[in-house]
């Protein structure tokens, strides 16, 4: 199960995957892992750009079930392998004021992955506003049960 701290403005979640840090690392970070788990139930990804090194990009779009779609940009600034992955993510590059910083790190406890997700938003209003607008709570917890699911196909 995951646990999620909030922080005034930011948002802490850790989770344990029972599988080996090398694996849970690589499916954040290959696209074609991504496109099977990313988001939440029901949700599906198109890639449009990958770009996994510091200063490169991800961009993709989000497609909820009821036919919304919803832009994403993601820039990487460190990679680590297989020990911590650091971004800002925004919708697109007008609105990177927006932009949330997030620092994913990957530790090895007996053989599993203890995931710790960490999301520092500009302020308290927009984190209540990605919460209450998208349900991030919810969501993010659906998407590592997706991730879950899918690490037991790969082992």
């Amino acid at each position: 199960m995951s646990e999620t701290v909030r922080k005034e403005k930011e948002l802490i979640t850790t989770r344990v995957f029972e599988a080996p840090r090398e694996l849970v690392f690589d499916a954040w970070m290959d696209p074609e892992h991504l496109t099977n788990w990313f988001g939440p139930e029901g949700f599906t990804i198109t890639t449009k750009r990958w770009s996994a090194q510091p200063g490169g990009e991800w961009e993709f779009t989000m497609h909820d079930p009821d036919g919304t779609d919803y832009a994403n940009l993601i820039r990487f600034i460190k990679i680590d392998r297989p020990e911590l992955i650091e971004y800002l993510q925004m919708e697109d590059e007008s609105t990177k004021d927006d932009a949330f910083h997030v620092v994913v790190s990957f530790s090895e406890v007996n053989g599993k992955t203890k995931l710790v997700m960490h999301m520092r938003f500009r302020d308290k209003e927009y984190l209540d506003h990605v919460i209450n607008e998208y349900g991030a709570l919810e969501g993010q917890k659906q998407t590592f049960d997706r991730l879950t699911e899918y690490l037991l196909t790969l082992q």
